[in-house]
């Protein structure tokens, strides 16, 4: 990380963060009851290397269906210096009742950090064409007490082979 950001003598850069959320009005039919979401981390980093943060989303969609839900989120990075990176992400919930829901997940973009010549998937990456597939099933074990079981896959442009994922969690929520 850029220790500079906690370092007290300097004083060339500012921080911003914040964010925004506003619930659809019901009178906008299928987007009535959504939720906008928009966050921000401005200026990170020293001031000729800042880099700044965005995501937007629009979460909750209803698509007609009980217990079936859609959110698009949009996560971009701008850096004044080096590469910017951008994901793109598609989530789509099916509750099938109250203690099981199946998850999908798609995200593409470009994700570029780390100097690193590495082309694997890690710290270091610089990843054109990202695509990453996500499914899997929460079950609520107890009150806050959620598991999870997800298979993914990643891949990317500049990579020779794929990055599968098998993801077993026990999720307590406070």
């Amino acid at each position: 990380g850029d220790t500079s950001d906690n370092d007290p003598t300097n004083s060339d850069s500012t921080l911003f963060m914040g964010s925004l959320k506003y619930k659809l009005p019901d009178s906008l039919g299928p987007l009535g009851g959504a939720s906008l979401y928009y966050a921000v981390i401005n200026g990170a980093g020293a001031d000729t290397n800042e880099q700044d943060n965005h995501y937007v989303s629009l979460e909750n969609l209803a698509l007609g269906v009980e217990g079936l839900t859609y959110k698009l989120a949009i996560d971009w990075t701008d850096k004044d210096v080096g590469a910017d990176s951008t994901i793109i992400g598609h989530y789509l919930s099916y509750a099938i009742n109250e203690k099981v829901t199946l998850n999908a997940r798609i995200e593409m973009g470009n994700v570029n950090q780390g100097t690193g010549e590495s082309l694997a998937f890690g710290a270091n990456q610089n990843l054109d064409g990202l695509e990453s597939y996500t499914i899997g099933v929460d079950y609520k074990l107890w009150e806050n007490v959620t598991s999870r079981i997800e298979w993914r896959v990643d891949d990317a442009d500049n990579v020779t082979s794929d990055q599968e994922t098998l993801g077993i969690n026990i999720v307590y929520s406070f």
